[in-house]
Parts: C-alpha cells; sequence; structure tokens
C-alpha cells in the first residue's frame, strides 16, 4: 500500500489534472509547504461580472478549492479517501481588475471525520479580496 505522503500527492495532483471545473478556472498550484498551500487562478474575462471584475462564484469555486487542497496536504489517508465540502462562509473585501488571484489556505483543525480550513485570497499585489472559513467531511 502506498505511504500517505504519495497518497497525499496522487490526491493534490488529482484536483489539478482531473476536475474539469477546476481546468475551466484555470486554477493551479503556486506553492506547497507542510502546513499551507497557495493556490493561482489567473484573470480571464470569461470569469468576471458585468462590472469587469472576478465573479463572485467564481471567487467562491476558487476558495473551495484552495479549502480541499489544503485539507488534502495534511490528510491521514488511513482516515478516509473521499471529501465533500460541508459549508463555506466568505466576506469579500475587494476587488482586483485586470489581475490575477491567490489563495493561501491551511488547515486549521481536524476531527474524526470533519477539517476546518482557514482561506485568505489576495491579488499579485497582497491587497486582500477575501477571507473564508470552509469545513470538509472525509468518509471512505
Amino acid at each position: 500500500m502506498a505511504d500517505n505522503a504519495a497518497l497525499r500527492d496522487a490526491a493534490i495532483a488529482n484536483v489539478f489534472e482531473r476536475n474539469p471545473f477546476v481546468q475551466l478556472l484555470g486554477i493551479g498550484l503556486q506553492e506547497r509547504t507542510m502546513s499551507e498551500v497557495t493556490l493561482r487562478m489567473p484573470f480571464r474575462p470569461v470569469l468576471c461580472n458585468t462590472a469587469g471584475v472576478h465573479h463572485g462564484g467564481a471567487i467562491g469555486s476558487f476558495i473551495d478549492t484552495a479549502g480541499a487542497v489544503a485539507v488534502w496536504n495534511t490528510h491521514d489517508f488511513t482516515k478516509g479517501k473521499r471529501m465533500a465540502t460541508l459549508a463555506m462562509t466568505t466576506q469579500y473585501v475587494g476587488v482586483a481588475p485586470g489581475k490575477d488571484l491567490l489563495a493561501s489556505a491551511r488547515c486549521t483543525k481536524r476531527g474524526r471525520g470533519v477539517a476546518f480550513v482557514h482561506v485568505l485570497v489576495v491579488d499579485t499585489e497582497g491587497v486582500l479580496i477575501a477571507d473564508a472559513l470552509g469545513t470538509y467531511r472525509l468518509s471512505d
């Protein structure tokens, strides 16, 4: 059986390689440490609202993806191999016209079958765009 590190690597790669919606959004892994992941979503006019800034739904999906990757990044795969988003609370605090977005996510607490994540979204100049909390269910 593969070790947890290999399973984590495969699960994270799978998010970007096999998820058509993540590919549609153009989300990619920017950086990964033991405690945090940073993803990038490029600015694309097709992901904007009528004001020409990132649509809140695109940002929300970006946050959810970052949260899921943060959970996989520190997950013990003997405790489950499937994940679902249970809840997400997002405060939208800024806009970033024409700029890529970066989402930094950290798993802050784990229970037996639930993980909690904090995600910050900034533009490429470090201006805060959104602050979010996510709750994820883990199961076999």
